[in-house]
């Protein structure tokens, strides 16, 4: 795939995932660009499924979406805009440690390792779930795109797992060290 291409792509799916994130604030009452502490922190017994299913599933519909706008597969745009959508979200509490209390729990406020481990499976699980979403659109568009070799349709499998664990993994260590 051209870089052009392949920036496009990638800014177009930033955009969206950003947008979708903003809408969902706006159902949330978040009158912040973005707080991490009420959408990605919130402890399981504070979240609804609901509210959970919105903020996995936005990577995931990025992905998907990206792939039916292209008409082509595009994998590593997805991927790219997942990476990049997470960082920029995330990025003001890694390196501006006098932001963190108005942007995280109380009680990893003072615990930067902690912090850094669960903004990394952040932004791993939205690069991951933006990246299933294109193959999701990949695999329903078979018919019109050109067939992936055998290595993309493993890669695919692998993705899964990987995208439910580090998910998985996020929630959980959350839910432990909030």
């Amino acid at each position: 795939m051209r870089n052009g291409v392949f920036v496009f792509w990638t800014a177009v799916g930033t955009a969206l995932i950003l947008t979708l994130i903003r809408l969902y604030g706006f159902l949330e009452n978040t009158m912040f660009y973005f707080s991490f502490r009420q959408i990605a922190t919130r402890p399981l017994r504070d979240a609804s499924i609901v509210g959970l299913l919105i903020t996995l599933g936005i990577p995931l519909a990025t992905g998907l979406i990206l792939t039916y706008l292209g008409r082509q597969s595009l994998v590593g745009p997805a991927t790219g805009a997942g990476f990049q959508a997470a960082l920029l979200q995330s990025w003001p509490v890694l390196f501006f440690p006098s932001l963190r209390p108005y942007l995280v729990p109380d009680s990893l406020v003072d615990q930067p390792v902690k912090l850094f481990v669960i903004h990394g499976l952040y932004v791993a699980s939205y690069s991951m779930l933006s990246r299933l979403g294109a193959w999701l659109g990949v695999f329903t568009l078979s018919t019109t795109l050109p067939p992936s070799p055998a290595s993309e349709r493993d890669s695919a499998v692998r993705n899964i797992v990987l995208a439910l664990a580090a998910s998985a993994l996020w929630q959980i260590l959350l839910s432990l060290w909030s």
